[in-house]
């Protein structure tokens, strides 16, 4: 059967934004070995009351891996610390493991993709994998300028304009962490799709670090 051009052009708009969310080359495993501190009745699974203990650490800044634990993928006793612990009258039982994680860690020059979600004169706010949130000062913009409440890219048709819900390549340029909320801060490299018109990158197209 015989496709619309207007069809597999959804459908190759729908590919490219599917490749751009699952771009990962800021994510990498982590390992850790870690000690908690359990009451006796955790004893009955101790990589469940673990497994809860971190839940609040989960989509927060840790400086010790530089990065943010998206999700946590293993627990075991690390080795040769396979029995727990009591020091004094303290009823606690120190247990000591090795963690696998998935973390978000970007760093300086990483490329990274963002959708904007916000336009002002001196800014563009954009959200990375639809979790994290980056900004790009009007400095940084590489000659791009503010009209009508959307962004131009200079030398190109005027249907290529920066505006809400845009994807837009940037590199990182510093990166910012309050209470556990991070921040990017980065440099425009060029649009990849703005949401009026096409798709403007190929199909496979990813960040890189």
């Amino acid at each position: 059967k015989m496709e619309s051009p207007s069809k597999r052009k959804r459908r190759k708009r729908s590919s490219v934004d599917e490749n751009l969310e699952s771009s990962s080359s800021s994510f990498r495993i982590v390992h850790l070995i870690a000690e908690f501190s359990l009451l006796p009745h955790s004893l009955e699974d101790v990589r469940l009351h673990i497994f809860k203990l971190l839940q609040d650490s989960l989509m927060r800044y840790n400086e010790r891996i530089a990065g943010v634990p998206i999700s946590i993928l293993d627990i075991q006793l690390a080795p040769n610390h396979k029995y727990g612990r009591i020091f004094g009258s303290d009823p606690k039982i120190r247990v000591t493991v090795h963690l696998t994680a998935h973390v978000f860690a970007p760093e300086p020059k990483h490329h990274l993709i963002g959708r904007v979600n916000k336009l002002e004169s001196t800014f563009i706010g954009l959200l990375v994998h639809g979790l994290f949130n980056a900004s790009i000062a009007a400095t940084d913009m590489n000659g791009a300028t503010y009209h009508n409440v959307s962004w131009r890219i200079p030398d190109e048709n005027d249907h290529l304009i920066i505006c809400m819900d845009s994807l837009v390549l940037f590199q990182v340029l510093r990166i910012h962490h309050d209470r556990g909320i991070l921040a990017l801060d980065g440099k425009f490299i060029r649009l990849l799709r703005s949401s009026s018109v096409t798709p403007l990158i190929p199909n496979g197209e990813e960040e890189n670090t």
